[in-house]
């Protein structure tokens, strides 16, 4: 009989290695990434492509034209993508950031033709008609006015403008009237150069061969592109002076809160120690920032802090919804929790708490095939290697609260953070 009072032991691995991509050269020197990973008859193909907001000239030019490119193409209506892939029993997932635009397809083996002939209309020859983007835009516009409305996405928005710039391509953010202002040339424009002329990054992943992956190559070959290293377009030489920003809202019943400051990407020396170091303040339940101002306090039902790495820079973020009678007295505390990190060090029971629970959600994030796939997919977008996961596993395991506590004096000042209020005070 096993006794179940006794809590069973564990222990770490020593590393976390996980496969490397092999590369195919096809079209006179383009590169395609292929991995055969996983059990089940499934293929993804994934395009990632240098196509993010930082290089749209107009305001929702670069989420827009993702968005349309599915809603008819030269061979296809909208609605016949959509039976077609829902007879196949295949997938298409769309996602943009600042830095990039993906496009990823599952389908089964046997399927992979067809499903291959939709994905091709789409990427490369999307209709863009005037009347499905008159529907797509005041579709958006409907969505857009919803998500102004909340406290929270508001002071996202506002918070990233004042630490980057209302004009800097990391810091804008859109107005429900800049889609009156977007022409559906404007999509045309945009996807060719950042789709067609620039090309992305093609992975072929699952249980595929060599064989299968040329074949997908042949039909994407337009849009993948010679190069995978992307030069640095942005300057961070100027960025706006630390502020307190209040919105007002009459009719608010929580205040969000936002304590936000610039960081780094993920190819910088401290950036694995600052995940360590905020996964501490805010970053688990039990963390300290949840210790304090939800277990302790009551003001809130969660509060996070976490560091959040684009291709070219990055932020640490303290985001919490509140009561609107504790709004200060929940920075008072937030400030007064990062003042603790600055002058006292880490004991050894939290820090090897800490570890261990990042240890773990590492292990989560690596399980399963398609999981292993955006890891890698997410290292190739930063312009790291797939060496990295492993040796961020080991910065994690062997850091030491000394470090942390240099981090936290460096990092955690409260003076250099942008302090935005959405709400009331």
């Amino acid at each position: 009989m096993v006794n179940r009072s006794i809590q069973p032991g564990f222990t770490l691995p020593v590393s976390l290695q996980i496969p490397e991509p092999q590369e195919l050269i096809v079209g006179n020197g383009k590169k395609v990434l292929w991995l055969n990973i996983g059990t089940q008859s499934i293929v993804r193909i994934t395009l990632q492509f240098p196509a993010g907001s930082k290089y749209q000239k107009k305001l929702l030019q670069a989420s827009s034209t993702l968005g349309l490119m599915p809603e008819g193409t030269k061979n296809f209506s909208a609605q016949q993508v959509a039976e077609k892939l829902d007879f196949l029993g295949s997938q298409i997932d769309y996602s943009i950031d600042r830095d990039h635009a993906v496009i990823s397809v599952f389908c089964l083996n046997k399927y992979v033709d067809q499903t291959l002939e939709v994905l091709k209309d789409i990427v490369l020859y999307p209709k863009f008609d005037g009347q499905e983007f008159e529907t797509f835009r005041n579709k958006r516009k409907s969505s857009l006015a919803i998500e102004k409305a909340k406290v929270m996405y508001q002071a996202r928005e506002v918070a990233t403008a004042a630490m980057f710039g209302k004009n800097h391509p990391y810091g804008a953010y859109a107005e429900v009237g800049d889609y009156s202002l977007l022409e559906v040339d404007d999509l045309k424009a945009f996807h060719q150069e950042r789709f067609l002329a620039c090309g992305g990054l093609l992975f072929v992943s699952g249980l595929v061969d060599e064989v299968l992956v040329a074949k997908v190559a042949e039909e994407l070959l337009p849009v993948v592109r010679r190069s995978d290293v992307e030069v640095p377009l942005l300057s961070f030489d100027a960025l706006p002076k630390p502020e307190q920003i209040y919105i007002e809202k009459d009719d608010a019943v929580q205040s969000a809160v936002r304590l936000n400051r610039t960081l780094f990407a993920r190819n910088h020396p401290d950036y694995v120690g600052m995940h360590v170091l905020t996964t501490i303040l805010g970053g688990y339940f039990g963390s300290r920032l949840m210790s304090n101002i939800r277990e302790d306090k009551g003001y809130t039902y969660g509060i996070f802090s976490s560091v959040v790495p684009m291709q070219e820079s990055g932020f640490l973020t303290i985001a919490t919804e509140v009561g609107c009678n504790v709004t200060l007295p929940t920075i008072v505390e937030i400030k007064r929790e990062m003042d603790r990190l600055r002058s006292e060090k880490v004991g050894v029971e939290e820090l090897s708490l800490v570890v261990n629970y990042m240890v773990g959600e590492m292990l989560r994030m690596l399980d399963g095939p398609f999981s292993i796939v955006d890891v890698i997919l997410d290292l190739y977008q930063s312009g790291l290697p797939v060496s990295f996961i492993n040796e961020h596993f080991a910065k994690i395991t062997s850091i030491t609260s000394e470090e942390l506590h240099l981090l936290a004096q460096k990092y955690l000042n409260p003076a250099d953070f942008i302090e935005v209020v959405v709400g009331k005070r």
